[in-house]
């Protein structure tokens, strides 16, 4: 409940910024937002029906077939599915991951200093 009431707050919001900019026609605002939104439902509502969901098991059914036809990607990006998604959250990378990146490019800038330096002192000594 909490996380719908703060995505139309800050849904609110943004309409509202976007109209004070003055960068576009109140009408088309309110167009895209509802569009946006729709689809939004829509496209979850889907997903979490069974039956729509599986379209390949369920041909002779109406509203697989519906689907279909009004939403072509839903069946591609849906295709691999077997039943529902769990709710599970992952980061993309893992902190492991952070140290070995900075680490690589720790090292990248010390050999760099390491040969602007050598570099320094061949200078000095042909110099002399």
């Amino acid at each position: 409940f909490f996380l719908h009431t703060f995505t139309w707050l800050c849904n609110c919001f943004g309409i509202f910024f976007i109209l004070a900019a003055h960068e576009h026609y109140s009408i088309d605002v309110f167009i895209a937002f509802y569009i946006t939104s729709r689809l939004f439902l829509y496209y979850h509502t889907l997903v979490n029906n069974r039956i729509v969901s599986k379209y390949q098991e369920a041909k002779s059914n109406f509203d697989a077939k519906r689907t279909w036809f009004y939403f072509p990607l839903f069946s591609f990006f849906e295709q691999n599915i077997d039943g529902r998604i769990p709710n599970e959250f992952e980061l993309p990378i893992s902190p492991q991951d952070v140290r070995n990146m900075v680490r690589k490019i720790g090292d990248v800038f010390k050999h760099k200093y390491d040969d602007c330096i050598s570099d320094n002192k061949k200078i000095i000594k042909k110099k002399r």
